[in-house]
């Protein structure tokens, strides 16, 4: 199909002898948006997390949550291995602006996300952070294996932004997110401004060296039920 809005994300897979394409196909509705990262499951399901200003018309499959507001919310899509067809696909946000940044998947098809959010209301579930902290947070978040239900979601951050670049702050967020195989323990990576960064479990370094810091944080699923 062709590109429906500013801009598109787009998802590509090229034939191992790099010979062309399994796949390449736009992914987007029409405003502006962006795709930010990929994962892959064994079953070469992928799965994709960004932006998306298109709040009416974002391609959705049995979605978790409709358009929460802003200018801008995060989207989690699974396509399955030939790009035919949408496993799910849905925003996440809340009444301000959100965007994905990373994106994981373990061996039992469990999808893990981390961004940035400036919305009091992104949607929480076990959190362990309950409440917007800063201009921006990071959020973690993780979607059973069927995208039918937010297993756990959080804020993560201080009194001041977390994944945020210096020109695009609400636009364009850093951040990264991985999980063992099994999803026992999720690990997520970004930067913070907050000199108040939660760094009170484990930590090896307790304060702030300086204007920004890179942070690094492990969450237990089992404190917290996971699907199977």
């Amino acid at each position: 199909s062709c590109n429906g809005g500013l801009s598109d994300a787009f998802v590509s897979v090229i034939k191992p002898d790099a010979s062309g394409f399994v796949y390449s196909t736009f992914l987007g509705g029409s405003n502006a948006d962006q795709g930010l990262a990929i994962a892959v499951d064994s079953s070469n399901d992928a799965y994709v997390t960004g932006l998306t200003q298109s709040n009416t018309d974002f391609p959705t499959k049995t979605p978790i949550h409709t358009f929460g507001g802003g200018t801008q919310d995060a989207f989690v899509t699974a396509l399955n291995p030939t790009g035919s067809a949408l496993l799910y696909s849905t925003y996440l946000g809340g009444s301000q602006d959100d965007a994905g940044a990373g994106i994981a998947v373990d061996a039992n098809k469990n999808v893990y996300v981390t961004g940035q959010t400036n919305s009091s209301d992104f949607p929480t579930v076990l959190p362990t952070q309950s409440t917007l902290k800063g201009g921006n947070d990071a959020f973690v978040a993780e979607i059973d294996s069927t995208g039918s239900q937010v297993v756990f979601s959080t804020y993560l951050g201080g009194s001041a932004n977390e994944d945020s670049t210096a020109a695009l702050a609400n636009f364009s967020p850093v951040g990264a997110i991985t999980v063992d195989s099994a999803g026992t323990n999720i690990y997520v990576t970004g930067n913070t401004f907050s000199t108040d960064f939660p760094s009170t479990v484990g930590a090896k370094q307790t304060a702030s060296g300086g204007g920004t810091d890179a942070f690094v944080a492990k969450y237990a699923t089992t404190n917290f039920t996971v699907s199977a």
